[in-house]
């Protein structure tokens, strides 16, 4: 019995190492979620290596109206540190293949991912609170053959160029370091991305500090080069103080910019 009991702890963590089993536990918390969320979501398989890496195949979060917010085909990271009670995870080196994600507006002008964090109970506004916001921190994110939309509630149709009220990047291949996602905020150090836009524009690479939130969307120590053009600038930004001025691209933002240098052909 005493065998037993002191080889107990080894069996549990043995068994806990299953991907069989670690995916049928997933599952059921991804049920519980689906009632907390009023989403649907859903998970293919999940490895997790106790208080190390974890892997993720097929993974489908849709938003309230049903539509796709995100999708990941395979997912994995190491862990540095979790807190869940606080909102706060921190990983160390993410690698992300074959993901979608699209973040839209719906009719109230609120994006889904901010709905979404909402459905947690977790402080999705600027103003001081005693709940934490929800935080995600990469140190080194990897990202290959990924889809991200950034589209407003109804945008207009345009015939050509890129429609700013719907952004839609293909092909998004992406080296980063510092990633931070706090709540709807996105901030990151752009290494390399490549893509192609919806418009036909194709980035070869670009590089800067990116962020993403409640004063805009813009670019710090950019170098940008799209075929034979090439630019360099100390800031590239798009100015507003709500998404929601995204449905009205043309009379409601800003574009700030600061170039130093640049070859157009």
């Amino acid at each position: 019995m005493l065998v037993f009991l002191l080889a107990l702890p080894f069996f549990l963590y043995m068994a806990l190492l299953s991907s069989e089993l670690q995916t049928r536990i997933a599952k059921f918390a991804t049920t519980k979620l689906q009632a907390i969320t009023q989403t649907e979501i859903s998970i293919g398989r999940i490895y997790f290596k106790p208080f190390k890496t974890i892997e993720i195949n097929d993974l489908y979060v849709s938003d309230d109206n049903r539509d796709t917010l995100f999708y990941i085909h395979k997912l994995s990271a190491s862990i540095n540190w979790l807190n869940l009670s606080d909102s706060y995870i921190w990983l160390g080196h993410v690698h992300l293949d074959s993901a979608k994600v699209y973040f839209t507006n719906d009719s109230t002008e609120t994006m889904n991912l901010l709905r979404f964090i909402d459905s947690f109970g977790t402080d999705t506004t600027d103003t001081p609170s005693d709940g934490p916001p929800f935080t995600l921190k990469v140190s080194d994110l990897q990202i290959r053959k990924t889809n991200f939309r950034l589209k407003s509630y109804q945008p207009e149709y345009i015939e050509s160029g890129m429609n700013y009220e719907d952004m839609f990047f293909k092909n998004i291949n992406l080296d980063a370091e510092n990633f931070k996602l706090v709540n709807a905020y996105i901030f990151l150090d752009i290494n390399h991305l490549s893509a192609l836009e919806q418009s036909g524009i194709k980035i070869d690479t670009i590089q800067g500090y990116f962020a993403m939130d409640s004063t805009g969307i813009g670019i710090e120590n950019m170098h940008l080069r799209l075929d034979s053009t090439f630019v360099r600038g100390k800031k590239q930004k798009l100015v507003f103080s709500d998404f929601a001025q995204m449905s009205n691209f043309l009379s409601e933002i800003v574009l700030d910019s600061d170039i130093e240098s640049a070859r157009i052909r």
